[in-house]
C-alpha cells in the first residue's frame, strides 16, 4: 500500500526551468505554485527525488514561508506595542481607540488562519521550517493542522468577544494601555503553543504565558 499523501513545504524560489514546467497556478493564492498532482512526470519526478509518491506540493515562495509566524507577531509585536502606546497617550483616554486596535490585530491574525483553512480541511498541514542550530538539531518550525487549526481560531475567536466585553466592562480609572497589552502578549503565546511543532518552541511559548 502507498503511504498516505502528505505535502512537503519548501522556502526556496529558485527552480529550474525545466522542473518550472511541472507546476500549474494554484486556483485559490496566486502566489504559490502547486504541483499538478495528475501529472504523470511530475509524479515521476517526486520519486527520483525523495522515493516516495506523494499527491502535491505545495511550494512557497520566500515571503509567503512566514504565514504562521506573521499569526504569532501580529499580537505578540504590533499588538503588544501599539495597544501599549495608544493606551497612554492623552493621559489613557482613548480607550476605545485603544479596544479597535487590539480588536483589528486580533482580526488580522483570524483572517489569515482563515486562508489557510482550505488547505488544512483538504488534508495538507501548513508547515513553516527554518534551520537555527542544525548541528544541535535545533530549528524553528510551525505547523497548522486541523487540531491546531481549532485551537488557533478558538483563541483569536475568544480575544475577540474579551476585547468586545472589557471596552464596556473596564472602569476609567483601570489601565487600558495594560490590559490589552497583556492580554495581545498572552494571546500570541497561546497561538505560538498550538502553532509550534518542537519541544522547545512549546516550552518557551508556554512560558511566555506566565
Amino acid at each position: 500500500p502507498e503511504p498516505s499523501p502528505r505535502p512537503i513545504t519548501h522556502t526556496h524560489d529558485q527552480y529550474p526551468r525545466s522542473i518550472a514546467r511541472l507546476f500549474q497556478k494554484n486556483p485559490t493564492n496566486h502566489c504559490s505554485p502547486v504541483l499538478n498532482p495528475y501529472n504523470q512526470s511530475a509524479r515521476h519526478f517526486l520519486r527520483l527525488i525523495i522515493g516516495r509518491r506523494y499527491d502535491a506540493v505545495l511550494i512557497l515562495p520566500r515571503g509567503y514561508s512566514t504565514v504562521l509566524l506573521i499569526v504569532i507577531l501580529l499580537p505578540l509585536l504590533l499588538g503588544t506595542l501599539l495597544t501599549f502606546w495608544i493606551g497612554r497617550l492623552r493621559g489613557g483616554q482613548l480607550r476605545g481607540l485603544t479596544a479597535i486596535t487590539a480588536g483589528g490585530v486580533t482580526l488580522g491574525s483570524l483572517a489569515i488562519l482563515l486562508a489557510q483553512a482550505p488547505a488544512v480541511f483538504a488534508g495538507q498541514p501548513i508547515l513553516n521550517h527554518w534551520a537555527w542550530l542544525p548541528e544541535l538539531g535545533l530549528n524553528i518550525s510551525f505547523r497548522l493542522d486541523g487540531l491546531a487549526l481549532m485551537f488557533a481560531l478558538m483563541i483569536t475567536i475568544i480575544g475577540l468577544l474579551i476585547i468586545t466585553y472589557a471596552h464596556s466592562y473596564l472602569s476609567k480609572t483601570d489601565s487600558v494601555a495594560k490590559f490589552y497589552s497583556l492580554l495581545m502578549l498572552f494571546m500570541a503565546a497561546m497561538l505560538g503553543i498550538v502553532l509550534s511543532d518542537t519541544v522547545l518552541l512549546l516550552i518557551i511559548f508556554w512560558e511566555l504565558t506566565s
